[in-house]
């Protein structure tokens, strides 16, 4: 089993998060460095567990656990965006 935990400012795995960092990088703005991250000021944080499924040889269960945070909608893109991204392997 793996464990993490992550916080998050603002939504940054969207497509307009996507549009608005590629702007700021034409213009010069993003020096390329990741912000730091106050977990006190999050707009999200929640803990990730992968299991590996006993049955099948190659199959992982994922569980994500809302931890901080009151924006349902941003943790359900999250979740979405995730869902999306494991189900393409």
């Amino acid at each position: 089993m793996a464990t993490g935990v992550v916080f998050a400012m603002e939504n940054v795995w969207s497509r307009q998060a996507r549009r608005k960092r590629q702007q700021q990088q034409k213009e010069g703005n993003a020096d390329g460095e990741r912000e730091k991250i106050d977990e006190h000021k999050a707009a999200l944080g929640f803990k990730i567990q992968l299991k590996k499924v006993k049955a099948a040889e190659n199959d992982v269960e994922i569980l994500i656990r809302w931890l901080k945070g009151t924006d349902s909608v941003l943790f359900e893109s999250f979740c979405g965006m995730l869902k999306r991204k494991v189900e393409e392997r």
